[in-house]
């Protein structure tokens, strides 16, 4: 996935998370370095990207959407760095 542009997740009625917390009890700094473009979309059970308190960084992307996600709450526990997204 290092080379990833773009990320598109539909129809997946049961998903709760896209990225799941790690059993170790550990923080992670974890970065999406090509990512421009992030859509979830139709996912009714989908409460949040990353369940876990890491550090999501993604220096490109400058677009996300997410439609039709009504559980959606938070994106991350941990911080989240996205300078290119307004």
């Amino acid at each position: 996935m290092v080379q990833l542009k773009r990320m598109r997740i539909t129809d997946c009625k049961m998903l709760e998370g896209i990225m799941a917390d790690a059993d170790d009890g550990r923080t992670y700094s974890i970065m999406f370095k090509h990512l421009e473009h992030l859509r979830l979309q139709s996912l009714q059970a989908l409460t949040c990207f990353c369940s876990g308190y890491h550090q999501l960084k993604f220096p490109s992307l400058v677009e996300l959407v997410a439609i039709e996600c009504p559980e959606f709450s938070i994106f991350c526990k941990g911080e989240v760095s996205t300078p290119l997204l307004k």
